[in-house]
């Protein structure tokens, strides 16, 4: 019967005062706000999305490492169990590891890849290429060719494909004790770059791709010493599904991890600004259901004839605070029934027309990206009725403490 009388009272039409557009501005409040959560939730989504797809250019669908170790060693016999396990279709060796890159008096401190001839076959970098080209080996003339990061590129401003302009790659000697002489403590080689690729600001200003035999004359590792092993996977296969496999074939000593999980740092970052986007955004709502509280505050007084009415034909005060208590639920259910369908009807715009523009010009994508999730609807359509159905609790105390006292103002 409660929700009946508050069913009638919310949709009657001849009620059109001061407290009805109080509540119907509550109502648009919670539509706006809900819709608001959803827009930026699908905006951190869409960014996420769009994150993994970047770094997906250049991180293999699975890497293989040590988990005791900077190295270990790829012996031919650790490659046959990879190769054996169904889903992988290529084995890259890599070395990762930091180095000092000069070019004319410019020095910068640099993330070196070291990769095979295939590493074709792990990364998609054409798309990215923005001069040069990407090869690392000229068996003819016995030279190395380097492919670098956009930013490592405009820091050391240095010529592609001039041999008489290389880029200078130190690394400290093993073994050294400390000395004042570079020329002692650090080895050094030379290489030609001849590419440039942009894909995501962390790779474009720290890495440099340079051939894995390059990077093991300058470490001096041993010559089948590798820091990771990056594996190509056929389609259709799960990452996950052969990662499971792996790890149980490899055991504890190697560590497996998907393309997702060796980007986990920057997921992590944009869970947390998504975690505080949203905890801002509830408190919004929580500001803006003061007008709910507002509303159904003045509804009680100037309902109490109503009330005291209801008192004396029987009706418990158990039934009257439910009667303000599913108002305050129907301003938030409609509330957030209009914001679902604002904030869909505005995600699905930016999906189709792109509106929104990043607004540089440089992006890797014009339009700010944005990705629905169903997740999304209920944890934003819980939180606000929530906290929109407490906003009528005090009200509905005070409504049943009238019929209590069955005082009325006739």
């Amino acid at each position: 019967m409660s929700f009946r009388i508050a069913w009638r009272y919310f949709f009657a039409k001849e009620k059109r005062n001061f407290i009805h557009i109080l509540t119907m501005l509550s109502m648009l409040g919670v539509c706006v706000g809900t819709a608001a959560m959803l827009v930026v939730l699908s905006v951190f989504n869409g960014m996420q999305m769009l994150t993994i797809k970047l770094h997906a250019a250049h991180n293999p669908a699975l890497k293989v490492s040590s988990a005791n170790s900077k190295t270990f060693k790829a012996e031919p016999a650790l490659k046959n169990v990879i190769k054996q396990t169904e889903g992988v279709l290529h084995i890259t060796e890599a070395i990762e590891d930091n180095a000092l890159v000069r070019f004319n008096e410019t020095n910068l401190a640099v993330r070196m890849k070291g990769v095979e001839d295939n590493y074709d076959k792990q990364y998609n970098l054409k798309p990215h290429l923005l001069r040069g080209e990407l090869t690392l080996n000229d068996p003819k003339n016995g030279l190395y060719y380097a492919i670098l990061g956009a930013g490592v590129m405009l820091n050391l401003n240095a010529p592609l494909a001039e041999p008489a302009y290389p880029l200078i790659f130190w690394y400290p000697k093993r073994g050294t004790k400390q000395t004042l002489d570079p020329s002692k403590a650090f080895r050094q080689s030379s290489i030609i770059p001849i590419g440039v690729v942009s894909v995501e600001q962390q790779f474009d200003m720290n890495t440099v791709l340079v051939p894995l035999d390059f990077v093991r004359e300058l470490t001096q590792y041993e010559p089948d010493a590798v820091t990771q092993l990056e594996l190509a996977l056929a389609e259709q296969i799960e990452p996950d599904k052969v990662k499971k496999i792996l790890q149980e074939k490899l055991g504890k000593k190697f560590v497996v991890e998907t393309a997702i999980e060796q980007q986990e740092s920057v997921l992590r970052a944009f869970r947390i600004e998504r975690l505080f986007a949203y905890i801002a955004l509830a408190f919004v709502m929580v500001v803006a259901s003061f007008n709910i509280f507002f509303s159904l505050s003045m509804l009680v007084i100037e309902k109490k004839r109503d009330i005291a009415m209801l008192s004396a034909m029987g009706s418990p005060a158990k039934t009257i605070k439910q009667i303000f208590w599913w108002e305050s639920f129907l301003v938030g259910s409609f509330g957030v029934f209009l914001g679902y369908l604002l904030g869909f009807g505005l995600v699905y715009a930016q999906q189709e027309y792109g509106w929104v523009s990043m607004g540089v010009a440089s992006a890797v994508q014009e339009a700010y990206p944005v990705e629905m999730k169903f997740i999304d609807f209920i944890y934003v359509g819980l939180t606000v009725l929530t906290i929109t159905t407490l906003a009528g609790v005090l009200p509905a105390q005070k409504a049943g403490r009238l019929a209590e006292s069955r005082y009325s103002q006739l």
